[in-house]
């Protein structure tokens, strides 16, 4: 950035006008070099900055890049640090050595964590760093603070040329600097060649919580962190980590930075840049809020967001680390699963908000009997597990069980209602029952479905001589075989509404299973099952033809969306399937969408890559299911261009209950527009969630609040009646205040193909 004019005489310009000036050179976009070998990486970031204004330019390689900058030097340069022909420690000590790009920020990202390598990336010349896999706004804002600094230290080093021409020219602009000084958000100290304090603004004394005086001046760094009262008065400086590591970073003669937090309880980032002459500047960013937000969101990813107990992932981990010791020491380990006995009933006669504060009610009480060494969890709905680590002995769980038992068993007064629900528990105890974590899971699920058939409201340890139960699920097989000989099963559909456009944008195919003895039977009931069997590969095709064969029937070209479940991704065979499902029905592969969870992408990731990208090839569309609730959503969106992801209804649920519900939906659906992804909300069931996901612009919905799922021979008259009168109603009746539908109780029924 070039520092600010002159007037006429020769002089500085005031303190505003400085500050006007530098606004005005800040409007052009900034330009920023991206050097990194991945072209995925490339496309991914410049979509992130371009949406933020900068202008991108893109290298492939270190020697690249130098080409680059000797054609235009950019406002800040992006690098990773391994690449080939020239990596990014040798590009950035390049770069140094020029004196077009010596102070060009250098912002290398990198997965390499060691110590060596990020003193090595400062040494080379590196203004900062970024751990992969990036975590895009972060990156933006570190970009921010990076330009916005570089900025602020070019000025200062053209404002130190003029201080030296005269003795009034040095007062004067002393003056203006501190009108500049302060207006920064940074902290900011500049030193002279004896390492004496030449100027220093409010924000870095206000960190450091120092008097505004000018006995400031002349001080040494050492002497101002021993004037902080931040700092323990009379601790060496080798008994205070953090006043060492600021004084080993001003002590450098090479630019560098480093991240700590102060015994004040501020986190900060420290830029240090040397002057021509020995001088140098030191820059202090306040990142506290930006690193507490890192810290809620790594939580959330590892927390249920009803209850805060650890999700179905955090589980496991606690789960395999636990049967870990079990392993090595012979001690025992065990799982208890728990179920409430009447929540459906509370869920569907008092609704979910009432239920959803049960659930916290029924967490807040078992918080009290569970030992902070072992793990409590809510692994969904009202599904409940306990890890009880360092058993003595396999029936040690039996106090804990009745205790579960009996608090469970007292009545809860929650949001006006007196209730009694009660509980079943199932226990399987490692290694006897399980020595891994899937096998003791399946072990204590089966103890709970006999401590269900028992009567409920009690604990069943798991025995292997469980016939009843297995003879149950051998019968259920059995029916399930007879089901896809027989063609039992029948597809329902459920619309999706266009927000934007007001109209049906298609239809999400639901498998319903009509058993000849037993009616209707639940896809939560089978599905399981025949995903163990690999049953589901033979009903997953049936779905794929009979959905793409109704879809060809409809007089409005509408997209279909079908579920694809993990097994048929294990099945070689999928990516055929679907060509001779569009080839037999005729349909443009583009109204196929195909829905696929996380569940997929933890699997052989190569092999489900090239299988993606093998369907991806035909033309059909692929969708992210669930999205928010598995393991590593974003690092997914880097692998694979999804065209769409569907916001997991248990968001949608909380929008105008639970803030934080919001904030996720808001931060998806600008995520999904920064990268021309569709966003769907699911589960969508009431007026005010309607209102404020349009609010949120979101793209899509789907729930009951539009339509619940409806046989095939429905379809071409709901249509037809959406266009003339349904759809005028739903958007007229939320726009104008009234209820449209209303709530409906109930979630659709699942299956294969569905939620």
């Amino acid at each position: 950035m070039s520092p600010p004019d002159t007037n006429a005489t020769g002089q500085l310009q005031t303190g505003a006008e400085v500050l006007a000036a530098m606004s005005e050179l800040a409007e052009p976009a900034a330009s920023v070099l991206i050097v990194d070998d991945d072209p995925i990486v490339q496309t991914l970031m410049r979509a992130a900055l371009e949406d933020d204004g900068f202008a991108v330019i893109e290298a492939d390689d270190g020697l690249d890049a130098c080409q680059r900058c000797v054609e235009s030097v950019p406002s800040l340069l992006i690098v990773d640090a391994m690449m080939p022909k020239m990596d990014g420690f040798a590009l950035c000590r390049a770069l140094r050595e020029r004196p077009e790009t010596h102070h060009v920020p250098i912002l290398m990202a990198t997965s390499l964590e060691d110590r060596e390598s990020i003193t090595r990336a400062y040494e080379t010349g590196a203004t900062d760093f970024i751990t992969k896999p990036i975590n895009w706004p972060v990156l933006i804002q570190r970009v921010h603070y990076m330009l916005r600094g570089a900025r602020t230290l070019e000025a200062l080093r053209q404002n130190q040329e003029r201080l030296r021409a005269t003795q009034k020219l040095e007062r004067e602009q002393s003056e203006r600097l501190a009108v500049a000084l302060g207006n920064m958000s940074q902290g900011l100290c500049m030193f002279g060649a004896d390492a004496r304090l030449i100027v220093t603004n409010q924000r870095f004394r206000a960190l450091f919580q120092l008097p505004a005086t000018d006995a400031l001046s002349g001080r040494s760094m050492a002497e101002l962190l021993k004037a902080s009262p931040i700092f323990p008065q009379q601790a060496e400086y080798s008994d205070d980590p953090v006043r060492s590591e600021l004084l080993e970073l001003a002590a450098r003669r090479t630019p560098g930075a480093l991240t700590t937090e102060l015994p004040s309880g501020r986190i900060i980032n420290v830029t240090h840049e040397p002057m021509p002459g020995d001088g140098y500047v030191d820059t202090f960013t306040d990142v506290t809020e930006q690193r507490l937000a890192e810290v809620r969101i790594a939580h959330m990813a590892m927390h249920d967001p009803l209850t805060d107990l650890p999700n179905r992932l955090l589980f496991r981990q606690r789960l395999e680390s636990a049967l870990h010791k079990v392993g090595r020491g012979g001690e025992h380990c065990a799982v208890l699963c728990l179920d409430l006995d009447q929540f459906k009933e509370v869920n569907d006669t008092l609704g979910h908000p009432v239920g959803d504060a049960l659930l916290k009610a029924v967490t807040e009480r078992l918080r009290h009997l569970v030992r902070q060494s072992d793990t409590f969890a809510r692994l969904g709905g009202d599904e409940f597990a306990i890890v009880q680590s360092g058993v003595e002995h396999p029936h040690a769980s039996t106090a804990l069980a009745e205790r579960l038992l009996h608090d469970l068993g007292q009545p809860f007064d929650v949001a006006g209602h007196h209730m009694v629900i009660g509980t079943s528990i199932g226990i399987a105890v490692a290694p006897e029952d399980g020595a891994d974590p899937d096998t003791l899971l399946r072990s204590a699920d089966i103890a709970l479905y006999q401590a269900k058939s028992d009567g409920r409201n009690r604990f069943c340890y798991f025995q292997p001589e469980m016939d009843a139960l297995m003879q149950a699920r051998r019968e259920l097989e059995q029916d399930l075989r007879r089901a896809v000989t027989n063609n039992e099963f029948e597809l329902f559909f459920q619309p999706l509404v266009n927000l934007k456009r007001k109209e049906i944008s298609g239809f999400e195919a639901l498998l319903r299973w009509r058993h000849p003895r037993h009616g209707h039977i639940e896809p939560g009931k089978f599905i399981g099952l025949a995903e163990e069997t690999g049953l589901i590969i033979r009903i997953g095709e049936w779905v794929l033809h009979n959905a793409c064969q109704q879809a060809a029937s409809w007089a409005t070209p509408l997209k279909v969306a079908v579920n694809v479940s993990a097994v048929q991704f294990r099945n070689s065979q999928l990516v055929d399937v679907v060509r001779s499902s569009l080839q037999d029905s005729g349909i443009d592969p583009s109204r196929l969408e195909l829905e696929i969870t996380e569940s997929v992408m933890i699997q052989e990731f190569d092999a489900v890559m090239s299988m993606l990208h093998q369907l991806k090839a035909l033309g059909v569309s692929i969708s992210m299911d669930d999205f928010g609730t598995g393991y590593s959503s974003l690092s997914y969106l880097r692998s694979f261009p999804f065209d769409k992801i569907k916001i997991d209804q248990s968001f949608v649920k909380g929008l105008g209950k639970r803030s934080d519900c919001e904030a996720i939906i808001r931060a998806v659906t600008g995520m999904c527009d920064s990268l021309g992804i569709t966003a769907t909300a699911e589960g969508v069931e009431t007026a005010e969630q309607f209102r404020l996901l349009r609010a949120e612009k979101c793209m899509e919905i789907q729930g009951y609040f539009v339509a619940e799922p409806r046989p095939a021979c429905e379809i071409a008259g709901f249509i037809r009646d959406f266009r003339q009168n349904a759809g005028i109603e739903l958007f007229d009746g939320v726009e104008g205040g009234g209820d449209a539908t209303g709530d409906v109780d109930g979630v659709p029924v699942a299956g294969p193909v569905a939620d």
